[in-house]
């Protein structure tokens, strides 16, 4: 009876459990093997064409290929900053790829955001949580040149600054690293972008909804101090224009009315 207790005899449905589970690790290691194997491989092949990665063949050039989507997903994976910003660190690819790939995903990311276009929420975009691979690697490349190209954004024409500026509200906390030096360099053309998006979310604040819009308003207070005088004034125009109540964002409006030096009585 002890004996019978210390090592019970296996039961039919706990023998078909321990098959199961035998087979399922063994098709486990054979997958990760294939998987381990088709990884080498394709390194291989990026190590030997890293061109490919610069100028991806037969693709247009706001398209991702798969290359720079796996690049970025490797960055993206070793990461230790939020998802929108690992995919900048491009040395963190040496390791691993070596130089010369390395430097092909930095040139790319560069290129890459001049033609991909974000969306804007004045324009009918509806946004979700979630923020497509083709973006993270477009602000990627920004956030590159305009922290290795010694005079950004002075060597970019007007409509590559513009084209820059739509991408100012995809950032997860405040605004991009570079927004400062682009309102120092053409302040007109970024209070305009700003205003743009300002303004639609002071329109579309007019309902009955009591939720805090997390777009541009809350950034502008919290993150954006050198922008609230300018913005303090569309602010207060467009409330005198409206004549309307405030039902979200009023404590980040009154913020920026203050601390853009409006008169009290104002």
């Amino acid at each position: 009876r002890l004996n019978t207790l210390l090592n019970p005899p296996i039961t039919e449905a706990t023998r078909r459990y321990e098959e199961r589970q035998a087979e399922f690790e063994r098709t486990k290691a054979e997958e990760d093997e294939q998987r381990k194997l088709s990884i080498d491989a394709w390194i291989a092949s990026v190590c030997a064409d890293p061109n490919r990665i610069r100028n991806p063949p037969n693709l247009e050039p706001n398209e991702l290929s798969s290359d720079q989507y796996w690049l970025l997903h490797e960055l993206l994976e070793s990461g230790i900053t939020t998802i929108r910003s690992s995919g900048k660190n491009w040395q963190q690819l040496i390791p691993k790829f070596g130089e010369e790939v390395a430097q092909a995903y930095r040139d790319a990311a560069i290129n890459y955001w001049r033609h991909y276009t974000p969306t804007l929420q004045s324009e009918g975009d509806i946004r979700d949580n979630s923020i497509p691979y083709a973006l993270i690697f477009a602000l990627a490349g920004l956030e590159i040149e305009s922290s290795e190209v010694a005079n950004f954004p002075n060597h970019l024409s007007e409509s590559l600054v513009n084209h820059a500026l739509r991408y100012i509200t995809w950032e997860l906390n405040g605004f991009p690293n570079w927004l400062e030096k682009v309102h120092k360099a053409f302040p007109a053309l970024t209070e305009s972008a700003v205003i743009q998006e300002l303004t639609w979310e002071l329109d579309n604040s007019i309902s009955n909804s009591e939720q805090p819009r997390h777009y541009i308003i809350y950034n502008l207070a919290y993150h954006a101090p050198w922008l609230h005088l300018p913005m303090a004034r569309v602010i207060l125009e467009w409330l005198f224009s409206n004549n309307a109540y405030l039902h979200v964002n009023r404590g980040e409006c009154l913020r920026i009315l203050i601390e853009g030096g409006t008169d009290n009585a104002r």
